[in-house]
């Protein structure tokens, strides 16, 4: 077996990770057609989940990084956050009005 397609579970990417936290499989479903809307939700919840998962391949500096990072995913995929811009949820977390875990 090819070294790529072995541990498949581990090598997986953002985008692919976050599927298992969803409660709306559109968002992230067939990623690899062109030109299929995706407009699921997802919670923050499922965002810090992602997070901790995705920690370690961070290059980010501390989790509040890698939380943006995975927001950012949510943005290239179109799903929002908590019926909100991905976008608009990392201003807020920037400006300080929400507040992330230390992991």
């Amino acid at each position: 077996m090819h070294p790529s397609y072995r541990d498949a579970d581990e090598q997986r990417t953002a985008a692919s990770r976050r599927l298992k936290g969803l409660t709306v499989h559109r968002c992230f479903m067939d990623l690899q057609e062109k030109n299929v809307p995706h407009n699921g939700n997802i919670t923050m919840e499922d965002i810090y989940e992602v997070a901790r998962i995705m920690r370690e391949r961070s290059m980010a500096k501390n989790f509040k990084g890698t939380v943006k990072e995975m927001l950012g995913t949510a943005v290239s995929v179109g799903c929002t956050v908590d019926k909100k811009d991905p976008r608009e949820i990392q201003a807020a977390i920037d400006e300080g009005e929400i507040d992330v875990p230390e992991e």
